[in-house]
């Protein structure tokens, strides 16, 4: 137990809640603190029936919910995409270009 809630065990200092155990009016007020893995392995413990399906289902609309994550780096745009810096910046240039070309020819 802990705090009141039945727990399966820990994922990284953060208990997992043994939903199997709990009523599921309980379930979104148990997984709204945690973070979206201990969620996760929280509705995919070994036991679940049905409720499972209702269980993803709260951790998808609580992910929807939570805050998005705080100021990102400068260049963390870039890891999105995956490219170098160079490389980035040819490929919006070659975009605009592309994009330029294309309104000059539905122009005239």
């Amino acid at each position: 137990m802990h705090d009141d809630i039945p727990i399966t065990g820990y994922h990284r200092g953060e208990p997992i809640p043994d939903l199997c155990r709990l009523p599921g009016q309980r379930w979104r007020e148990v997984l709204k603190p945690l973070c979206p893995v201990t969620r996760r392995r929280a509705v995919r413990q070994r036991g679940h029936t049905g409720r499972c399906r209702g269980g993803a289902a709260l951790v998808g609309l609580l992910m929807v919910e939570d805050p998005p994550p705080g100021d990102l780096p400068p260049a963390t745009p870039l890891r999105f995409y995956g490219l170098r810096p160079g490389t980035f910046a040819r490929l919006l240039t070659v975009r605009g270009v592309d994009a330029a070309l294309y309104e000059k020819r539905r122009a005239g």
